[in-house]
């Protein structure tokens, strides 16, 4: 499934293209993120209908965003899948 984030979303967020990456994602570090920018992660929980990641895989954060009522949500490059920046809710993530 193909995300569209609007121009101009994107554009406030610091969600971009980044040269050695294969999709967009900010490097922006929200103020409110338990986890900061470089932080290694361990994935800790997975959506019973499924997630591209398995439980247990390590990654570095790479940029944060934070929505009241949703909370923080993380871009991470997972150790096997490098150069790519997925995003991650701060629930699944230890």
């Amino acid at each position: 499934m193909k995300f569209e984030l609007e121009s101009e979303i994107a554009k406030i967020l610091g969600v971009k293209e980044w040269r050695g990456y294969l999709n967009p994602f900010t490097r922006a570090q929200a103020p409110q993120a338990k986890f900061k920018n470089g932080a290694r992660v361990t994935k800790a929980w997975h959506d019973p209908t499924g997630d591209v990641t398995a439980d247990g895989m390590q990654g570095t954060v790479l940029g944060s965003i934070h929505a009241p009522g949703i909370g923080c949500a993380y871009f991470v490059e997972w150790d096997d899948k490098p150069h790519v920046a997925l995003f991650v809710v701060e629930q699944k993530l230890k």
